[in-house]
């Protein structure tokens, strides 16, 4: 595995996507199991700017567990809009945009979950990336029992690329801070952490 290239490619690939000034989207959920749902959704643009953000009254309680995670209770919950109130929201501001996510396959999962648990279709509207994969490449630290690059959390992505840390675990500042993440790739030089 050639270490140096693969951070190479990482920053032309950050580089190809900063050309479609791509959004950022993140969510905060009950849990991760497959009956989880979205309590709070966030989308900040290419600039910086968050262009939506609302916490989402879920179907079912949030557990103990999760609130220990985000801080979001059910009381914060109790008036927020529903994800069907969401949803056509968040679809027209994500619709025919290049979305990056800090594991995207997650808060994908986690939309379409939200949808079926609340009888919505699921469309893909939508184009996305995985800044969480585009950084273990850009890391170059190679696992060898999984046979591909070490993922980071958020936060020791950001600790890597020298970026001040907001409060973490709120769907908005962690969205900036996956924007921030994306940044820090493509402004890169090929050079070694």
């Amino acid at each position: 595995m050639n270490i140096h290239n693969a951070r190479s490619d990482a920053i032309s690939t950050a580089r190809q996507l900063m050309d479609h000034a791509p959004l950022f989207l993140d969510t905060e959920t009950t849990g991760i199991d497959n009956n989880a749902e979205i309590v709070e959704i966030a989308i900040v643009d290419y600039q910086g700017e968050v262009v939506y953000d609302s916490l989402v009254k879920p179907v079912h309680v949030i557990p103990p567990d999760a609130i220990k995670v985000h801080g979001i209770t059910n009381e914060d919950v109790l008036n927020a809009p529903s994800w069907p109130e969401t949803w056509p929201h968040v679809r027209s501001i994500l619709e025919n945009h290049l979305v990056g996510m800090y594991n995207s396959e997650y808060d994908i999962r986690l939309m379409q979950q939200s949808c079926k648990i609340n009888n919505l279709p699921w469309e893909d509207v939508f184009e996305s990336f995985c800044v969480m994969k585009l950084f273990a490449q850009f890391a170059g630290e190679w696992n060898e029992y999984r046979q591909s690059f070490r993922w980071f959390s958020l936060e020791k992505a950001a600790i890597r690329c020298d970026i001040t840390l907001p409060t973490l675990h709120r769907a908005a500042a962690d969205t900036s801070l996956t924007r921030s993440v994306f940044l820090c790739i493509g402004e890169s030089t090929p050079t070694l952490f």
